[in-house]
């Protein structure tokens, strides 16, 4: 999976856990277009906590239709222990569409954050 980095912090994507129709190679790729806007979510705290820092496990479900259920987005676990960042991160993922597939796949999607050097 891809990092970024951008003054020094970083957010990268971890290997998601997957159960359902849809290929994790799928849901890595929307993801990552989106890898900009979970990391702003983090940057923004960092500037307020330099020493922010840790893992934050996404939990959603895609619908079949390629949407995400609203309802189902949560934080599965948390080493960050921001809810600034947590609630920002959720918001973006109430957001995604994916692609359509022949069912429903439930996702929890890792990300680690580190203030850089």
């Amino acid at each position: 999976m891809g990092s970024s980095s951008t003054r020094g912090a970083t957010a990268s994507a971890g290997e998601a856990v997957t159960i359902g129709t849809m290929s994790r190679d799928l849901i890595d790729a929307v993801i990552k277009l989106k890898m900009s806007q979970i990391k702003y979510c983090y940057q923004r705290e960092l500037q307020n906590d330099p020493s922010l820092a840790g893992k934050v496990v996404v939990q959603f479900t895609i619908k079949a239709d390629g949407t995400v259920d609203a309802s189902s987005v949560k934080i599965h676990t948390t080493t960050l222990n921001s809810p600034a960042v947590e609630k920002a991160i959720l918001d973006r993922f109430k957001l995604m569409t994916f692609p359509e597939s022949s069912g429903v796949t439930v996702v929890k999607y890792p990300f680690i954050f580190s203030p850089g050097n």
